[in-house]
């Protein structure tokens, strides 16, 4: 209550609950709030990543091994259409990291797969699907955490690939998100030297 009415923070991310309790607790928030509040929630699998009671969709590399951009856009729709319900905005989803390390702990099967053109057809349906259905949508994590073999949550991976590699492979579903029309893009906990040297430098 405090940061929200004190602070005057711009915006919140909501772990957790169920159906009822997080519209309850959204509404309440934007009636503390002199500004409207913008929000956000990790809603990778659809609302029933976060929420318990809401739709739960399989990992993203599902939607890849299918093909799919009818059911990439439809699990879009649904999962804006869930949570603009019960008062979120935007949603860090899709994952549109390209998957080139088998080693990978922390993306693997929540990457489309590891084909840059695939990922980036079935993660722009998704992009469209949400923010068709006035869900804001995130390309996540850039410049792309595909080849890591650490998880970023505690370390602090390294991306070795140089700058023509990148632009063949990473970034190349960001590029195609933001053409797309995608609102938001996630950066992510990456030393990438061959985008700045400086060493130790997180993305």
């Amino acid at each position: 209550d405090e940061l929200v009415v004190k602070s005057g923070i711009g915006g919140l991310i909501l772990f957790g609950g169920e159906v009822y309790e997080t519209a309850e607790l959204a509404n309440a928030f934007q009636k503390l709030a002199k500004v409207p509040l913008l929000m956000a929630s990790d809603f990778e699998r659809g609302t029933g990543n976060q929420v318990t009671g809401a739709t739960l969709f399989p990992p993203l590399m599902s939607l890849g091994a299918a093909g799919s951009e009818e059911l990439a856009y439809g699990m879009g729709r649904v999962t804006a259409l869930e949570g603009r319900a019960m008062g979120i905005h935007m949603t860090y989803a899709p994952v549109v990291d390209v998957n080139i390390n088998p080693d990978n702990p922390i993306i693997n099967t929540r990457a489309v797969g590891a084909d840059p053109g695939l990922v980036s057809r079935i993660a722009n349906a998704f992009i469209r699907g949400a923010q068709d259905n006035g869900m804001i949508a995130t390309a996540k994590h850039f410049p792309g955490h595909g080849d890591t073999s650490q998880d970023s949550h505690s370390l602090l991976p390294t991306i070795e690939a140089g700058l023509e590699r990148l632009e063949k492979v990473e970034l190349v579903p960001f590029k195609a998100a933001v053409d797309a029309g995608v609102r938001a893009v996630m950066t992510a906990h990456l030393y990438v030297p061959a985008l700045d040297p400086t060493p130790g430098l997180p993305a």
